[in-house]
């Protein structure tokens, strides 16, 4: 009895060892990484009253991250960001360090609109206060961030500030 119950406990944990084996191999292809990147922003969309979408996510374990079609809207519907691609290469293992180096970003055919209403409120501050941690939180080591380089292609900003009649700045 003794050996049918290592026998069992054997199988079981190979096979608990081969679908771990087979979850962390499938994590390294992209249509598998895309698929939970849209999950994780739909559930983002959810969380914040906003779209959010990605239509394409690979991740380089500890090297790199690639965002294809990177779309953000505000809580009204207008478009507050958009990138056809963001690249970013980095190195995790600093992570432990507490440092985030991060040794180049590319951000390739974007737009962000920022605005601000007569009250002085802008479309950006409900993404701020989502992300602002609480203040009953313990306190935590800070986090130095080391960014080397960051590559600008074909990229538009827009202004509008209603507080000024005809205020609009286009860059």
């Amino acid at each position: 009895n003794i050996k049918r119950f290592i026998k069992i406990t054997l199988w079981g944990f190979s096979i608990l060892i081969l679908l771990l084996t087979g979850l962390i191999l499938s994590l390294q292809y992209r249509p598998v990484q895309s698929y939970f990147g849209k999950k994780a922003a739909q559930f983002l969309s959810g969380e914040l009253n906003a779209q959010i979408s990605i239509e394409g996510l690979y991740f380089k374990p500890f090297t790199s991250l690639q965002l294809q079609n990177l779309y953000v809207s505000v809580q009204e519907g207008d478009t507050l960001f958009y990138a056809d691609g963001l690249e970013a290469g980095f190195d995790l293992a600093r992570l432990l360090q507490n440092q985030l180096s991060i040794d180049q970003v590319t951000l390739r055919d974007a737009r962000f609109h920022l605005h601000i209403d007569q009250e002085g409120n802008n479309n950006l501050a409900f993404l701020i206060e989502y992300f602002t941690p609480s203040t009953n939180r313990r306190e935590r080591k800070k986090l130095n961030l080391d960014l080397h380089r960051v590559e600008l292609q074909d990229i538009s900003f827009l202004f509008r500030d209603e507080r000024k009649a005809g205020s609009k700045t286009d860059l």
